[in-house]
């Protein structure tokens, strides 16, 4: 679902509905359509906006299906306004927006996940979730506390053969820090990008995952360049404070962990290595 460059709304005509989140996402109309809105003065900070959108495009430059995106300006509240839940508002200026698309969040069966037309993802998405550090779909805790999310696997309709669906990349707002907090200069130095920590695994993927497709996932990760990552940072609206000594520390990382995951993924996955024995003759 590579339509991101297509589907460019400039104008949010009306408010549908408004989502309980923690970014107090808001359902809306716009010029091209329903999209899921993702405003500044959310209660999480723009710093939940700039990690959404790098997240969304470095799944993208990944080979992941997602959503279709496009940053949009929220113009002023008089002119429009857009009330959270928690009775704060909307601030002025560029937000992050996702089109709304026919499908649903995953029950956390494996019947659904039969259904899939990308299978492969499963494992690309567990090798994405292991570079970002995305907390927020699945994680075993140092303690041994399971963090999941279901509502994180967004099953598409959209396009699909009548009973079949494709698994989204979707919500990358609490990646990267590691739980740290806000996308600091100092918070991002202090993170280890050489940990062998797995995100993303849930046990309902392991029939569909394989050791091949990890293989071939962290070779695409291998490629990714310092330059590839400083590109997709500084994509992010100056407006969401992300400034230039956070940009840099941001793209250092992200290249560091792309390069140490694509290494050591697979035999963290597969830690028995396997021989070839020879057959001896009698």
């Amino acid at each position: 679902m590579d339509h991101a460059r297509v589907w460019n709304p400039t104008t949010i005509t009306a408010i549908i509905d408004r989502r309980l989140s923690s970014t107090q996402v808001l359902l809306v109309q716009t010029d091209q359509g329903r999209g899921f809105l993702k405003a500044m003065g959310n209660p999480e900070g723009p710093h939940a906006l700039a990690s959404d959108l790098v997240g969304t495009m470095l799944a993208k430059w990944f080979g992941l299906s997602t959503f279709e995106f496009a940053v949009i300006d929220v113009p002023e509240p008089s002119v429009l306004e857009i009330p959270f839940r928690d009775g704060g508002m909307a601030e002025p200026g560029p937000a992050f927006i996702t089109r709304a698309v026919l499908g649903q969040n995953w029950s956390g069966g494996p019947r659904e996940l039969k259904r899939l037309v990308n299978p492969e993802d499963l494992s690309a998405l567990i090798v994405f979730d292991s570079w970002v550090k995305n907390r927020d779909r699945y994680f075993v805790e140092a303690e041994g506390r399971v963090r999941f999310n279901y509502d994180n696997v967004f099953l598409s309709f959209e396009g699909e053969v009548k009973g079949r669906c494709r698994v989204l990349a979707m919500d990358h707002t609490h990646c990267f820090t590691g739980g740290r907090g806000e996308l600091t200069a100092k918070n991002l130095s202090a993170i280890s990008s050489q940990d062998d920590c797995v995100y993303g695994y849930f046990p309902e993927f392991e029939p569909f995952v394989s050791r091949e497709q990890i293989r071939h996932a962290a070779k695409k990760l291998r490629s990714f360049t310092s330059d590839d990552s400083m590109s997709i940072v500084n994509r992010v609206p100056r407006e969401w404070d992300v400034g230039s000594p956070v940009r840099d520390a941001w793209a250092k990382f992200i290249h560091e962990r792309s390069q140490y995951v694509s290494r050591t993924i697979e035999e963290t996955l597969y830690p028995q290595r396997q021989f070839d024995f020879m057959k001896e003759e009698p």
